[in-house]
């Protein structure tokens, strides 16, 4: 949760700065400058990649996931409650069965 609430507060304040550069067309003294702008900007598009890595990295390791253990299941995962936790589904890690599968045409 700590993660999405800092995302959350960046969100928050470039939409307070963009109210604020937008202002500075009438009152450039209670303005923010357009540097100012970018630097939100850029502090939440690192924000950003900051918390899709995490997701894709539990994507990869799933069991690195606090909500999917062995012992628990995804409460939310429906018929994928049954795919093991260290199964991580990559090229290398598919047996011949599968990859046949996947390349043969639909």
């Amino acid at each position: 949760w700590r993660l999405a609430i800092i995302w959350q507060f960046t969100e928050i304040a470039v939409w307070i700065g963009t109210l604020l550069w937008l202002l500075s067309t009438a009152n450039p003294n209670k303005a923010l400058t357009y540097e100012g702008l970018t630097w939100l900007l850029l502090i939440r598009d690192g924000t950003l990649l900051v918390l899709m890595g995490c997701v894709v990295r539990e994507m990869l390791y799933p069991e690195t996931d606090p909500v999917r253990t062995p012992d628990d299941p995804d409460p939310g995962g429906g018929i994928f409650c049954e795919v093991p936790a260290d199964d991580r589904r990559r090229p290398e890690h598919r047996g011949p069965a599968i990859a046949a599968e996947i390349d043969e045409p639909v």
